[in-house]
């Protein structure tokens, strides 16, 4: 008998599971010689599947790592807006071309200069799955220099307490 996991969609605190993330990451960066930054406003609370989260969250970071030369910094940071969180992971590396950003969320897609590093293709097109699937929003953007990858979602709605 084949088990799978099922989504827990829960109130989540956005924060807590990018920090769980860094976590891993951590000793990763070091020994890669990136630099990870990172800024987290508090109580940020979204309804998604934990899990789901931390995984689009690592598939970018490892991305990034993977991806951008030794002494790259990483920034990484969860803010709010009036009605988002948003999560804003970005680099000083090499970039990509303007053009192609579309086509980096596509199964499969692997720049030429990155064919000979580890990898599919399918990091950043699960992660803008999942970003979908938990009803946010994933974009791709220049950072001069570098990648941007701004990701929102709705902030969950807490009952007013009287």
């Amino acid at each position: 008998m084949e088990s799978q996991r099922r989504p827990q969609y829960q109130e989540v605190f956005r924060t807590l599971q990018v920090q769980k993330c860094l976590e891993i990451f951590e000793s990763i960066a070091e020994d890669s010689h990136h630099k990870i930054q990172a800024s987290f406003a508090p109580h940020i609370l979204i309804r998604a599947d934990a899990v789901l989260l931390q995984q689009l969250v690592c598939n970018i970071l490892d991305n990034g790592l993977i991806h951008t030369p030794p002494d790259t910094v990483i920034s990484i940071s969860v803010t709010r807006t009036t009605n988002q969180a948003e999560l804003c992971i970005a680099d000083n590396g090499p970039g990509v071309p303007v053009n192609l950003l579309p086509k980096l969320a596509e199964r499969f897609f692997r720049l030429d200069r990155s064919r000979s590093t580890p990898g599919t293709g399918l990091g950043i097109s699960l992660a803008n799955a999942i970003t979908e699937h938990l009803g946010g929003v994933f974009i791709l953007e220049d950072n001069m220099p570098g990648l941007r990858v701004l990701i929102t979602f709705p902030l969950f709605d807490q009952p007013a307490v009287n």
